[in-house]
């Protein structure tokens, strides 16, 4: 049976979709693993369809491996502190990258079998999506000729997902079928990759919106205190880093809005919330432990909330 009958086969398509948002990912890892000890399986049996952008991208992949959220909590807890302490653009895309690899390996998009996953990120020198897809049958022409990411590991393309420019490095990638490009963050096309899920569910897919069930998770919303280093450069990267938060914000924001226009008759759940606890004051560049197990506890929190909706939507 070919990938595209096993999801078409199906009476109901899950789809997971997951923000991006720096170090603030911890949040939806809270939600998640509430989730996940309510299905009582690894989220990959559950889903049909994972989407992500930067760090929700990273969320994302991971589960669609199969790897637990306790696991993914530990990686967030470990190596976000490697990577966000790094004075420079070029160092900490380096610690980006030696940390993908640890973490996913050589892994493929093909190493994923008949999971549907999509990583947004940003083509820079066309200024359009560039999304990473693991099956054919997620492809919209060309099919013959398609290649799981590009090509890529879901390293590289992960990197690229999180090259949040000025303070990452653009990622440079020799993509498979393509030209070199470079590609930066997703979220400066989608913060929020819901509304690209849908596309894939409808259009490539042929899935009919009443069988569509799609939950969003954000990275929540919260008063925000920007890195020092972020200012040590004169005036230029201090208001870059917050304008770059608000765009990142508006984006994940503005798509949650037309979703709900245009997806009347999809089974949706968004995940959220904004907080005003000045103990939650944080930034995209979250890294100090404390903080994130509060966001993760936040996370949690939201879960509740929303708990019955979440269950009658994506659980029965």
């Amino acid at each position: 049976m070919t990938e595209t009958c096993s999801v078409q086969s199906k009476k109901l398509f899950r789809i997971l979709s997951l923000d991006g948002g720096g170090g603030k990912g911890i949040y939806s890892l809270g939600v998640l693993r509430e989730l996940e000890r309510t299905v009582g399986t690894s989220l990959n049996q559950h889903f049909d369809l994972f989407y992500g952008t930067s760090t929700g991208a990273i969320i994302a992949s991971a589960l669609a491996k199969g790897v637990t959220i306790a696991d993914i909590i530990e990686f967030y807890y470990k190596d976000l502190p490697t990577i966000m302490k790094c004075f420079c653009a070029s160092t900490r895309s380096e610690r980006l990258r030696s940390c993908l690899r640890a973490f996913f390996g050589d892994d493929t998009f093909s190493s994923l079998g008949n999971i549907g996953l999509g990583v947004v990120a940003t083509n820079l020198h066309e200024k359009k999506p560039l999304i990473f897809k693991s099956l054919p049958s997620l492809a919209h022409g060309m099919k013959h000729s398609f290649d799981p990411g590009f090509g890529l590991t879901l390293a590289e393309a992960l990197e690229a997902s999180c090259s949040a420019t000025p303070f990452f490095a653009p990622k440079s990638l020799n993509l498979k079928n393509a030209s070199r490009i470079d590609a930066i963050d997703g979220g400066f096309v989608a913060n929020n990759p819901s509304l690209y899920a849908l596309i894939d569910a409808r259009k490539a897919l042929n899935i009919e919106d009443t069988n569509i069930r799609l939950l969003s998770v954000g990275t929540g919303m919260y008063p925000e205190k920007y890195p020092i280093y972020s200012y040590l450069s004169g005036f230029k990267l201090g208001p870059a880093l917050k304008i770059i938060s608000t765009q990142f914000a508006s984006s994940a924001n503005s798509i949650h809005s037309i979703f709900r226009l245009l997806a009347n008759d999809v089974s949706y759940v968004r995940v959220n919330d904004t907080f005003a606890d000045p103990q939650l004051t944080t930034s995209l560049f979250e890294h100090r432990k404390a903080i994130l197990e509060r966001l993760l506890g936040k996370g949690r929190d939201s879960f509740a909330q929303q708990e019955s909706d979440i269950k009658k939507t994506i659980v029965l």
